[in-house]
């Protein structure tokens, strides 16, 4: 879980998002969860999220309109080691 939370950290640092999801099925049985997500984000780290972003890019997907990367490039740092590592399930 901590591996997800540091790549979203460096998303959301970035500005590497458009749009926001998730993966339930029925509004009357699971909930998303998505707006105390962004309001915990929103009141933790005011700096990290732009939710203009989600507005804007919502209006551009209804609208047919073209929906422009703003992020930054991120460089992952890899050690001189990294090249042992397994992926592990």
């Amino acid at each position: 879980m901590l591996v997800y939370r540091k790549t979203t950290h460096i998303f959301l640092e970035n500005n590497i998002y458009n749009f926001i999801g998730s993966d339930a099925h029925d509004i009357d049985n699971r909930t998303t969860g998505i707006r105390k997500a962004i309001n915990t984000l929103d009141n933790n780290n005011n700096e990290i999220i732009n939710k203009n972003i989600f507005e804007e890019s919502s209006e551009k997907l209804i609208n047919n309109e073209v929906i422009n990367f703003v992020g930054k490039k991120v460089k992952i740092k890899k050690s001189i080691f990294s090249f042992f590592k397994t992926k592990t399930k």
